[in-house]
């Protein structure tokens, strides 16, 4: 596991990987409820998502230091250094096509 990264990054590397775009969309909190309701994803569910997704976008470069602060860190317990997303992304392409 490296670094936090934004929604936006994860996605750039995905299509990346693909070889094609990607279209996204912004929708407001209310939005993504009424989508997550037609989905049968239950109040409290929702809730929860709005309020990680909101502390995870604003707090992101705390969240980053304190991933890198970590002991022992992620690639000292695998024994060999951490792979990047975009390279997560292209070996797992086929998963999204």
């Amino acid at each position: 596991m490296g670094p936090p990264l934004s929604t936006r990054s994860r996605v750039r590397s995905l299509a990346a990987a693909l070889g094609r775009d990607i279209r996204t969309a912004d929708l407001a909190p209310e939005e993504s409820r009424a989508v997550w309701r037609g989905l049968g994803w239950p109040d409290g569910a929702i809730d929860v998502t709005l309020y990680a997704l909101l502390e995870y976008g604003e707090r992101l470069e705390e969240l980053r230091a304190w991933t890198l602060a970590q002991r022992p860190s992620v690639p000292e317990i695998i024994g060999r250094p951490l792979r990047s997303y975009d390279e997560w992304a292209r070996e797992n392409a086929a998963f999204f096509r």
